[in-house]
């Protein structure tokens, strides 16, 4: 059974304010929480963003960029936040369903090995990831082709998808 949640009603928006700088996370609590309201909330927790339903612009850059993980609780976050998010932290592209490519390419550029997140990576993503990580050893000349080449190759195996 459905729990029915009853919101509270404040009777100015300076006391839902208050309310939520006292306790962020009862920003739950509160039906279709006004930008104000949800900025002044994040600004005391960012991880409060959980609880908003469909949070602004502007709260999801706020919390993104106070604590660049908050973007796991965001759906379907602004391309901005999940921008700030993978600059701070390539592995976080995990948590964004659908990134833009953009946001991919910067993800696989920060971190190569953040590759491993992205969903079906096009051939240039990793050949970025190849070439931006230092782990991996560099043949000299032409053999590089083939290395990539065979690694692609084998990533597609892996993955039980066929090669193109």
């Amino acid at each position: 059974m459905l729990k029915k949640i009853r919101y509270i009603e404040f009777d100015t928006e300076d006391r839902a304010i208050e309310f939520v700088k006292k306790n962020p996370s009862g920003i739950e609590l509160i039906k279709d929480p006004s930008i104000e309201i949800q900025l002044a909330a994040i600004e005391v927790d960012a991880l409060c963003i959980e609880f908003i339903k469909n949070p602004s612009v502007n709260a999801q850059l706020s919390a993104v960029m106070r604590n660049p993980s908050t973007i796991r609780f965001i759906k379907n976050p602004n391309i901005s936040a999940q921008f700030i998010a993978v600059y701070a932290d390539g592995y976080l592209i995990r948590f964004i369903d659908n990134p833009d490519e953009s946001v991919k390419n910067l993800a696989v550029r920060r971190t190569p090995d953040a590759i491993r997140y992205i969903k079906n990576p096009s051939k240039e993503l990793m050949s970025i990831a190849m070439r931006n990580n230092d782990s991996l050893y560099q043949i000299p000349g032409s053999a590089n082709d083939l290395v990539f080449e065979t690694i692609t190759t084998c990533c597609y195996y892996i993955e039980g998808d066929s090669y193109e």
